[in-house]
């Protein structure tokens, strides 16, 4: 009796069956447990967080140590020797890169900060001024409903709930100084392996390349290097293209803030530089805390650098990024707006910045799948079932040249021979 449950059981209905009942058991273990597997995980992200970001700043500057490589060492007659200058020129540039940014920017950074912070009473009161102004003036607004004192509180009510904030979180204020302050050991960490793993590139790649023929069958092997090429081209055009663009978005609005004499230029353009990294809604996450600012300052500034941002964000859609990059990830706006969502909610700003190159990938790899599968089973590439006809026009279609082109030419090697006849000589 087992042996015919067994046998049945190897048939292709029940073994469907089998695997459905599996996974439905798999899942709902999952979601019981959800919890405590999310706690593991995050566990484990937080202790290989220095190793991943080493990972991930040796893959950003691989390009340029690649290029240090070829064309200015490319003479020496050792190569791992070429590959070790090129790998230590690319970190000090780097790192005199970051530096240089720092002492140019933050402390104009932390002097608009602190003149902004020490003018918020004085715009405050700008403020509440300005709309009390405004409840008497317009004729149909009423001033016992629109109490604008009462609504908004004076500044020293502000102040007093802002500070018994701080106090009754203070606790985790400390924890986030602590965070910030192993961020910095991490990230000395990550700095610190990054340059291994440059140094060693070439031996990791050829540990993975073996690794790969030992575990993977012939024909899954060549598809994961093809894989691995398209991934690579999608994320290293996507990273480029986007900082290029964030930078030169950034240059053009501190320009236009220093021409009309908008205040906090650097801190703006710092916001606005930052947050076009993130694709389509960056823009305009960075242009409302940047107009607020502006707006507690002067309503003006504000106004005409809304005005500015709308007109930067049509060139730069427009004529910039077509100009530096393609679209490489060739995503539709709705695609894009849910791997920034779902890449946000899994990995905070890093998973939207990275959520976007692997949706492109995910659905590169589905494209190609369903081109070779509906045509196998006798769909086409819409969906929809094909006929004898549609299948004779494409044979026919294969078959026959296209119109224009020339036909191949005929082998010289092949005679043709052309049959006549011949008249038998008489012996």
């Amino acid at each position: 009796m087992f042996k015919k449950i067994i046998e049945s059981l190897k048939t292709k209905k029940y073994l469907s069956l089998l695997f459905v009942a599996l996974g439905a058991i798999a899942f709902y273990m999952f979601l019981q447990h959800f919890t405590a597997i999310k706690t593991f995980f995050g566990n484990m992200f937080s202790l290989l967080s220095p190793f991943l970001w080493g990972a991930v700043i040796a893959y950003l500057l691989n390009p340029i140590a690649k290029f240090f490589e070829k064309n200015l060492f490319g003479k020496l007659p050792r190569r791992r020797l070429a590959h070790t200058f090129s790998v230590i020129l690319t970190f000090i540039l780097a790192i005199a890169a970051v530096v240089l940014l720092m002492v140019a920017i933050v402390p104009q950074l932390a002097s608009s900060v602190m003149v902004l912070v020490g003018n918020l009473e004085g715009y405050f009161n700008s403020i509440q001024k300005t709309l009390n102004n405004l409840v008497d003036t317009v004729p149909f607004l009423d001033k016992e409903i629109l109490d604008i004192d009462k609504l908004i509180g004076s500044w020293e009510q502000i102040f007093k709930t802002v500070t018994n904030w701080v106090v009754n979180n203070i606790d985790g204020i400390i924890g986030v100084s602590y965070k910030v302050g192993s961020s910095v050991f991490n990230g000395a960490i990550a700095l610190i392996f990054s340059v291994y793993v440059l140094l060693d590139k070439k031996d990791l790649k050829r540990l993975a390349r073996r690794l790969s023929a030992a575990l993977l069958p012939e024909k899954p092997l060549t598809r994961f290097g093809e894989i691995t090429r398209k991934s690579n081209r999608i994320f290293l055009s996507y990273i480029g293209g986007n900082l290029l663009d964030s930078l030169i978005v950034g240059v053009a609005n501190y320009i236009f803030m220093l021409i009309m004499g908008m205040p906090y230029a650097l801190l703006i353009t710092a916001i606005v530089a930052v947050t076009n990294l993130i694709p389509n809604f960056g823009p305009f996450i960075g242009a409302v805390p940047s107009a607020l600012i502006l707006l507690l300052v002067d309503p003006w500034d504000a106004v005409w650098f809304i005005i500015f941002t709308v007109i930067l964000q049509f060139l730069d859609g427009n004529v910039i990024k077509p100009l530096l990059f393609s679209d490489s990830t060739g995503l539709r706006p709705v695609w894009v707006l849910v791997a920034i969502i779902v890449g946000g909610g899994v990995m905070g700003i890093i998973g939207m910045l990275i959520g976007v190159p692997i949706f492109a990938i995910i659905f590169t790899l589905l494209n190609e799948w369903l081109e070779t599968r509906l045509p196998e089973r006798g769909f086409d590439l819409d969906g929809h079932k094909r006929t004898n006809s549609d299948t004779e026009a494409d044979v026919l279609q294969a078959t026959v040249p296209p119109i224009g082109t020339i036909p191949p030419a005929v082998p010289s090697k092949i005679k043709l021979q052309i049959p006549f006849n011949k008249k038998k000589k008489k012996k």
